[in-house]
């Protein structure tokens, strides 16, 4: 495992080379057999996301995601994430899904590459929370929520992308309701 992941810059050159190849489409690029470093991968997956239109948790649900931090119950923490998660548009969902499985992998060997949950949150929060332009006085403002807030999402990554089981409890109530009167489906063909 190597050491520096998103903290190591890299090659500016290759990382503009390898921007043009995905511009162009060309997304078959076999890592283990290119001149790209893991740096250089990790430095233009930063880049793409600062340079989003908008964050991953949108200027719209931003401010709820800070809010969670308020509740007292990690699971009622939880619960509220997974409902935020639930109102982004899906390819966020979906993009933010792939970027958690392979935070979860990082943090599964930080002894040895040295990231952690907390130095994954700190480098990657600005990112998920607000868009390149924003000033660095809201930034510094609002460093620590942001920071605290993407570490527990990582830190619970097996949980967050699950319906609450308040929503799936009254699913199933309401299933179990319908199909008494109307005999055409089961709850688990719809509810895992």
């Amino acid at each position: 495992m190597i050491e520096g992941l998103f903290r190591k810059s890299g090659s500016r050159v290759r990382q503009n080379e390898l921007v043009e190849h995905l511009a162009l489409g060309n997304l078959e690029i076999d890592l283990t057999k290119s001149s790209y470093s893991v740096h250089d991968v990790c430095c233009v997956l930063k880049r793409f996301i600062s340079e989003l239109p908008q964050p991953l948790l949108t200027n719209t649900l931003r401010d709820l995601f800070f809010e969670s931090l308020q509740i007292k119950s990690s699971i009622h923490q939880i619960d509220v994430i997974r409902i935020l998660i639930l109102l982004l548009p899906e390819t966020n969902q979906t993009f933010i899904k792939d970027l958690f499985r392979m935070f979860d992998e990082i943090v599964k060997y930080s002894s040895k590459n040295l990231m952690t949950s907390g130095n994954l949150s700190t480098i990657f929060s600005p990112m998920f929370f607000f868009t390149s332009d924003t000033s660095a006085e809201k930034l510094k403002d609002s460093l620590y929520n942001i920071t605290q807030c993407l570490k527990l999402m990582i830190d619970n990554s097996d949980k967050i992308f699950l319906a609450p089981d308040c929503i799936l409890k009254g699913a199933r109530t309401f299933m179990d309701k319908w199909n008494a009167s109307n005999k055409l489906m089961s709850t688990t063909s719809l509810i895992p």
